[in-house]
C-alpha cells in the first residue's frame, strides 16, 4: 500500500487534507481511498466527493456524492446524491437523490435523517417553499419520489412499487401498486398539506389536497380521494370520493353478522329474509 499526506487542493480528493492509501496488487496501482481531517472515509477517491460534510462516507460506492451533509453516508452504491440533509442514509441501488432546502426566508430550516435503501432513481427533495424535509423513507422500487412545495416534507414513506410520488406533508405512506400519489399543494394548503394518509397497492390511485388525515385507498386503480378525511376506497376503479368518514366499496361478501343503527338504500324495493325468535 502507498500512503501519503494530501493537503487540501493536492492528491486525488481535493475538498480538505486528506490521508490517502493507495493499494498495489501485481505492480498496478489500485482505486485508492482516503481518510480526511474532518473525520470522513471515502472509497474510491477518484469518483466520489464529499464536501462540507464532517463525519460522512463512501463506503463501496462509485460515482458517488455528499455535501453540507453531515454524518451522512452512501453505501454501494452508484451515481447517489446527498445534499443538506445530514444524517441521512444512502443503501443500494443507484442514481438516488436525497436534497435539503436552502435556508427559506422565514429563518427556518430543517434538515436530514431521511434514508433511501435499494431500487432505481428514487429522490426525496424540497423546493423553494420548504422548510422541512426530514425522516422520510423510500425502500425499494423506482422512480419514486418524495418532494413538493409545501412547507412541510416529514415522515412520508414509500415501500416497493414504481413511480409513486408523495408531494409533501406528514405520515404519509405509499405501499406496493404503480404510480400512486398523494399529493398537495402550496396555493391550497401550504402550511399542512396531507397528513396520515395511505395508498395499499393498486394503480394510478390518488389521494388530493388531504389535508383531514386518515384516509386511504387499497388496490383498485384510477380512484381519487379529493379532500375528506376518514373516507377509504377499496379495490374500485375510477372512484371519487363525496363525504367524510366513509368506505366505498363495490360489492361487500359478509359471512358474520353486519350491525348497524340504520340502512340507507337507494333501491326502490327489496326482499328481505328473516327468521324470527
Amino acid at each position: 500500500i502507498k500512503l501519503g499526506y494530501k493537503d487540501t487542493g493536492k492528491g486525488d480528493f481535493k475538498a480538505e487534507p486528506t490521508l490517502e492509501f493507495t493499494p498495489i496488487k501485481g505492480g498496478v496501482e489500485q482505486k485508492p481511498f482516503a481518510f480526511t481531517e474532518q473525520g470522513s472515509f471515502v472509497n474510491d477517491i477518484t469518483t466520489n466527493a464529499i464536501t462540507e460534510s464532517r463525519g460522512a462516507s463512501t463506503l463501496g460506492s462509485g460515482h458517488s456524492a455528499i455535501s453540507k451533509s453531515i454524518s451522512s453516508i452512501v453505501i454501494g452504491s452508484s451515481g447517489s446524491l446527498i445534499h443538506a440533509q445530514p444524517l441521512s442514509v444512502v443503501v443500494g441501488g443507484k442514481n438516488h437523490k436525497i436534497e435539503g432546502a436552502a435556508a427559506h426566508a422565514y429563518g427556518v430550516n430543517s434538515q436530514g435523517s431521511s434514508v433511501i435503501v435499494g431500487g432505481t432513481g428514487n429522490v426525496i427533495s424540497a423546493s423553494k417553499n420548504t422548510v422541512a424535509v426530514f425522516q422520510n423513507t423510500i425502500i425499494g422500487g423506482s422512480s419514486h419520489m418524495i418532494d413538493g412545495d409545501l412547507l412541510v416534507n416529514i415522515a412520508n414513506t414509500v415501500v416497493g412499487g414504481n413511480n409513486h410520488t408523495i408531494s409533501g406533508g406528514y405520515f404519509n405512506i405509499v405501499l406496493g401498486g404503480e404510480s400512486n400519489t398523494i399529493q398537495g399543494a402550496y396555493d391550497d394548503y401550504p402550511l399542512v398539506g396531507p397528513y396520515s394518509n395511505t395508498i395499499l397497492g393498486g394503480k394510478q390511485n390518488i389521494i388530493k389536497n388531504a389535508v383531514s388525515p386518515g384516509s386511504g385507498i387499497i388496490g383498485g386503480q384510477d380512484n381519487v380521494v379529493v379532500d375528506h378525511h376518514n373516507a377509504w376506497i377499496i379495490g374500485m376503479e375510477s372512484k371519487t370520493s363525496t363525504a367524510d368518514d366513509t368506505v366505498y366499496v363495490e360489492n361487500l361478501d359478509v359471512d358474520g353478522t353486519i350491525t348497524a343503527n340504520e340502512f340507507h338504500t337507494s333501491v326502490t324495493s327489496a326482499s328481505i329474509i328473516y327468521a324470527s325468535g
